[in-house]
């Protein structure tokens, strides 16, 4: 299993009430999560070997001391990607989901953490 934290951008202010979203954006990682728990994602997943192995991408927001230091996590790992990759391929992932998050998770988050796991032959 493959983890990358990014920080989330920060919250632009918002009419009290209305609609937000939060982005991050990291080499090549980048996505989005709305206020009320939807989130994209889109980003290169490298395979290394000849044989297969299926990819899948997920998500978990957190709350970090600084960023995303020592983080707690608001969310289970949710994966919103699943692809086959085979002969060292690198694959753009491009999915997403909804968490189960509250507004004020949302809205008080500034980490993010991207996760890559497979099956089969991975490398």
């Amino acid at each position: 299993m493959q983890r990358t934290e990014i920080p989330l951008q920060p919250l632009v202010q918002s009419q009290k009430g209305q609609p937000f979203s939060r982005s991050f954006d990291q080499r090549d990682n980048e996505g989005w999560i709305s206020d009320d728990g939807r989130w994209s994602y889109e980003g290169v997943v490298e395979h290394t070997r000849f044989r297969c192995g299926i990819y899948e991408v997920g998500i978990q927001l957190g709350r970090g001391v600084s960023a995303c230091a020592q983080p707690e996590w608001f969310n289970e790992p949710q994966y919103g990607t699943r692809e086959r990759q085979c002969n060292s391929a690198a694959i753009i992932h491009s999915g997403g989901g909804t968490l189960p998050v509250t507004r004020e998770q949302v809205e008080t988050a500034n980490c993010v953490r991207v996760l890559v796991r497979c099956s089969g032959t991975c490398g």
